[in-house]
C-alpha cells in the first residue's frame, strides 16, 4: 500500500495484480472516489516455467542425432543440464549427441532460470536406438583384358566409421585397400568378394560379390 500520489512498486513474482486507488478530498463530509487497473507482471520468479524437449524416436548407432529445447516462462537466461542415458551429459540448450550401443535410452533434461530463488524444471523422453544397417555395393560385373589394371569401387553406407576392407580377386590374391586396382594374369571368369566390418567389429559385418571377367 501507499498513500503517495504517484506511488512506485516492486513486484517479485511474475502474474496479475489488482491494482486500487481510493481518492478522498477534504471536504466535509468528504468525496470519495475508488478506481482500480491490473497490472501484468512478466519475468521474475515465474513458477509457470516450461521446458519441451524436441528429438527423434529412433537413431542409429553411430548417428550424430540433434536434441533440442524450448523453455518459456522463468527469468532468463537460463541453465540447461542434458543427460543423454548413456553416461553422456551436455550443458548446451540444443546440443548434439552419439551412441555408440544398441538400446532404448531415457533422455533427461533439467533447466534453471535466473530468479531469486530460481525456478527448475525437468522433462524427459526416450529413443531408441538400433545397430543402423552396414550396406555394402561394389559394383560390377567388370570386364577387362590380361595384364590390364582394373578399378574395382566399393560404397558403405550405414554402420559405424571407419571401416576395414577385405577384398579377395578370386585368383589367390587380397587387399585391404578400400577401392584397389588389381591386374590379372589369365583368362578367365573370376568371383570377387570383398568383407566390410566397421568400428562395431562383429556387430557390423557385411559382403557383397560380383564377376569380372578377363580376356
Amino acid at each position: 500500500a501507499s498513500s503517495e500520489e504517484n506511488p512506485t512498486h516492486t513486484y517479485r513474482r511474475a502474474g496479475s495484480y489488482t491494482v486500487t486507488l481510493r481518492v478522498r478530498d477534504s471536504s466535509i463530509p468528504p468525496n470519495i472516489e475508488t478506481d482500480t487497473t491490473t497490472a501484468t507482471i512478466t519475468g521474475g520468479n515465474n513458477t509457470t516455467m516450461a521446458v519441451v524437449i524436441g528429438a527423434p524416436s529412433n537413431g542409429s548407432v553411430g548417428e550424430e542425432i540433434q536434441f533440442n529445447c524450448t523453455v518459456t516462462g522463468g527469468t532468463p537466461p537460463y541453465e540447461y543440464h542434458w543427460s543423454f542415458g548413456d553416461g553422456g551429459v551436455s550443458t548446451e540448450q540444443n546440443p548434439t549427441h552419439i551412441y555408440q550401443r544398441e538400446r532404448r535410452h531415457l533422455v533427461r533434461l533439467q533447466v534453471k532460470d535466473s530468479a531469486t530463488p530460481p525456478n527448475i524444471e525437468r522433462n524427459f523422453t526416450w529413443i531408441n536406438i538400433n545397430n543402423g544397417t552396414l550396406e555394402v555395393d561394389i559394383g560390377g560385373p567388370y570386364n577387362g583384358s590380361v595384364g590390364e589394371e582394373i578399378q574395382f569401387n566399393c560404397t558403405v553406407t550405414g554402420g559405424i566409421p571407419p571401416y576395414e576392407y577385405h577384398w579377395s580377386f578370386g585368383d589367390g590374391t587380397h587387399t585391404n585397400e578400400s577401392n584397389p586396382t588389381h591386374i590379372y594374369d589369365r583368362e578367365k571368369t573370376y568371383l570377387v568378394w570383398l568383407k566390410v566390418t566397421d568400428s562395431a567389429q562383429r556387430t557390423h559385418v557385411r559382403f557383397d560379390f560380383t564377376w569380372v571377367t578377363i580376356e
